[in-house]
């Protein structure tokens, strides 16, 4: 039934699923919240990941229930959130209660959000249920101006912080604007209320800051991509007003509710015309995708700035639908045609074709089930889904998310022997490559990676990669120059190793990154370098029996 929500084929299931399975199980195994993701890209930082999960403190949830329920839960119960933080704001603002209700609802069921869950970014959705919440917090803490109503405000804050950074970090420029119209003499407070919410989110800042400039995403200066691509302002015109099922395209507040809007528009202030046109002005030279400045290359998605516009029509739009009360009948028609509208919008939006991802055939989980050597798989066409690998425990040296490490994603460029374009990218190796060419993957770059199978969908003629099974149309290779590691303790923020041969270096097979630290027998502390494969590498000295890898992002 809830098929057309939970499996689409999109960031829900292919992005957002494993990384909930993944802290929930380290978790009930006892290991603790993992800050290192080992799944995927041969392992990855996961707390300065912006998508983290485990920092928005309603994801506990998660812990309780299955991944699936818990999803269902956390989507409709941020709907009725949203609900109740546009009823409050719009009862902050002298909207009448029935105006209230309907506009609450439009609000929970609006087209953005829809595009959202469409396209199954989790956090977008949870962030979207706090806007209004963070406007309703400002203009409570400029009326009351004690100590709770600057706590509700860093909570509010940190509540779309934790969700979704970038979302967080629009909210705060809009919020300061609101502030500063509405009152200017308690910037004290405002300023006490932010301080607070640094402070308390300043140790996964700073990691998420220093983590930034070693990740792809300052590919984007290289090569700029910025989306949605427009057609022309035209086309940009025409979605504020038609729904589109490109869901970053995919605009328009409705066109009953612009139709409000206007109504609500005429019957405000001067004042307040002169700053809701500003306002729409900048957000729609931002939203139409034609800066070049670096700050805007970096957000990548130009129609993330949006939100403000769905706020400000729906605001107006309860103006609108208050000023028609003297009126009954166009009262109830106006509010009847724009909850229809939103449904209709909603329905259609959902209505786009699931995209079939293809399940990863069972016969090659059984046959890396029998195999208890702690290895990596690399499937030549990304064979293997995430929700798979995260279920069956299966590492992978591919993957797709918004965020890889700069180091990985050039020597990854070895481990297939092709070549990246220097672009930024979703998906390793990049979508291009995978679909459109045939790897010939180097064994001595795997071996560096435990990687001890490939699994392809061609054949190979390459030197120690031998031909071990064929499965369901896939050739299994086995890596001969694969070596088990020598880990006896192996957990996501924690590898003890053994020191077995008298060397005065130890390289281990994962990638490097700084706030890695060794301890030559769990005491002294070494520095991890980065070895010429992008791996861990330390000094040992003679009577080192063992060396403890920490993964240690708060030691500032």
């Amino acid at each position: 039934m809830f098929d057309i929500i939970l499996n689409r084929g999109n960031d829900l299931t292919e992005f957002f699923w494993p990384i909930l399975y993944y802290i929930k199980n380290q978790i009930l195994v006892g290991n603790g919240i993992p800050l290192w993701n080992t799944m995927f890209f041969s392992g990855a930082p996961l707390l300065p990941d912006p998508q983290n999960l485990f920092i928005y403190p309603l994801n506990f949830i998660f812990i309780v229930l299955p991944i699936d329920s818990g999803l269902l839960v956390s989507i409709f119960g941020h709907m009725i959130i949203a609900f109740f933080g546009m009823y409050t704001l719009l009862k902050e603002n002298g909207i009448t209660r029935k105006t209230r209700i309907i506009v609450a609802i439009l609000f929970s069921l609006s087209p953005k959000f829809f595009s959202y869950l469409e396209a199954g970014h989790l956090g977008l959705i949870q962030s979207w249920a706090f806007i209004p919440w963070v406007y309703w917090a400002t203009i409570n803490l400029v009326k009351k101006k004690n100590p709770r109503s600057i706590l509700l405000l860093s909570l509010f804050l940190y509540l779309v912080y934790s969700s979704h950074i970038l979302i967080f970090a629009i909210l705060v420029v809009t919020n300061l604007f609101l502030f500063l119209k509405i009152q200017k003499k308690s910037i004290m407070v405002f300023f006490i209320s932010h301080l607070i919410l640094l402070i308390f989110s300043l140790p996964i800042l700073i990691s998420q800051i220093k983590w930034q400039p070693q990740t792809t995403r300052e590919l984007l200066l290289q090569n700029p991509e910025t989306y949605p691509v427009w057609n022309g302002k035209r086309e940009f015109v025409k979605n504020i007003f038609l729904y589109s099922k490109d869901t970053e395209k995919n605009i328009t507040p409705g066109i009953i509710v612009l139709v409000l809007a206007v109504i609500g528009y005429s019957k405000s202030t001067r004042r307040n015309k002169i700053y809701i046109f500003i306002s729409i002005a900048i957000i729609f030279t931002l939203a139409l995708n034609i800066l070049n400045f670096d700050w805007f290359i970096l957000f990548r998605v130009s129609t993330r700035f949006w939100f403000p516009v769905i706020i400000i029509s729906l605001y107006l739009s309860a103006k609108g639908l208050d000023a028609l009360r003297s009126k009954r009948k166009l009262f109830i028609i106006f509010g009847i045609l724009a909850l229809l509208e939103y449904i209709f919008i909603g329905i259609y939006i959902l209505g786009n074709p699931i995209k079939q991802t293809p399940s990863t055939p069972t016969t090659i989980i059984e046959f890396l089930e029998k195999d208890k050597d702690l290895y990596r798989v690399f499937c030549l066409n990304k064979c293997i889904r995430q929700k798979d690998a995260a279920i069956n425990k299966i590492e992978l040296v591919e993957g797709y998310g918004t965020l890889q490490q700069k180091n990985y994603f050039d020597y990854s460029q070895q481990l297939a022997q092709s070549y990246w374009e220097k672009k930024y990218t979703l998906s390793l190796p990049p979508f291009q490559n995978y679909i459109y060419e045939k790897f010939k993957p180097y064994p001595p770059a795997l071996a560096a990676y435990r990687v001890k199978y490939v699994i392809s969908p061609y054949g190979l003629d390459i030197k120690n990669l031998r031909l071990v099974d064929k499965l369901d149309n896939y050739f299994v290779y086995q890596n001969m120059l694969y070596i088990n590691p020598n880990y006896e303790i192996y957990k996501p923020n924690f590898i003890r190793v053994k020191v077995l041969e008298n060397k005065n270096e130890l390289i281990i097979p994962e990638v490097y990154n700084p706030d890695w630290n060794a301890y030559l027998n769990g005491i002294k502390k070494v520095k991890v370098y980065e070895s010429q494969d992008k791996t861990r590498a330390v000094q040992v000295e003679m009577d080192t029996k063992f060396v403890d890898f920490k993964y240690e992002p708060f030691n500032f």
